[in-house]
């Protein structure tokens, strides 16, 4: 399924999606969610684009799953939110522009149920990971959405997810582009991203909340043979 290729980052999946959308659809989408300036070194990429084989820088990364996280509107990330003078008068505070949707709010949705889902990403990741926030003995129980990347001879790893109060990107690597070793998303940038968004959520008091489920979406309980469950058949 969708579901458990999108949870456990399964390579062939992605490829086959982008052959059957076609690299100017996404192109088209990611320049939607703010990732700018691929050109026509990202078509020349061929369907490798999927797997990372054009780099982006993070805060466009983090642009990208801000728009999904807030489901599917698009506001421009700013680095700047007041600027006070000395005697401690505001010359500057920040006023987020109406947003613009972008993305459907069920596919956003659906984009964040899959990356939230702790028991789909089992298969690849197991079931105690830095992806879920409130393991055994962590102080915050928090539904997180995440996603992992790990680039070719490990010179780069990644971390991204976000709650909905959150959003927090996490890069590990060497500033002088040397492959680490063995090192992937979930072992060197995961433990960062959890215990920032951990310490984040229990020091700055922000309420732990579930994703909001927009109109539109239908929640059911599905058989394991893939279709709706009844009273004579059973769900995993």
């Amino acid at each position: 399924t969708v579901r458990m290729a999108l949870a456990n980052s399964l390579n062939m999946p992605a490829v086959r999606t982008l052959a059957a959308v076609g690299i100017p659809n996404v192109l088209t989408t990611a320049e939607n969610l703010g990732v700018a300036n691929l050109g026509a070194h990202a078509r020349g990429a061929g369907l490798s684009l999927t797997l990372g084989s054009v780099a982006i820088p993070l805060w466009q990364m983090a642009q990208a799953y801000n728009v999904v996280a807030n489901g599917g509107v698009f506001r421009p990330l700013a680095s700047i939110l007041a600027i006070a003078d000395a005697q401690g008068n505001t010359l500057y505070r920040y006023q987020p522009p109406a947003g613009v949707r972008v993305i459907a709010p069920q596919y956003a949705y659906l984009m964040t149920s899959i990356l939230s889902d702790n028991d789909a990403r089992v298969p690849e990741f197991g079931s105690i990971t830095p992806l879920h926030l409130g393991n055994p003995g962590d102080p915050i129980t928090a539904p997180a959405a995440v996603k992992t990347g790990t680039s070719q001879d490990f010179k780069d790893n990644l971390t991204i997810g976000y709650t909905p109060n959150l959003l927090t990107a996490t890069w590990v690597g060497n500033p002088d582009d040397s492959p680490m070793v063995n090192v992937e998303g979930v072992d060197g940038a995961g433990p960062i991203w959890h215990d920032l968004m951990e310490w984040t959520l229990q020091h700055k008091h922000l309420p732990v909340e579930n994703f909001a489920v927009p109109r539109g979406i239908v929640l059911a309980h599905v058989s394991s043979s893939g279709y709706l469950a009844d009273a004579n058949t059973a769900w995993p």
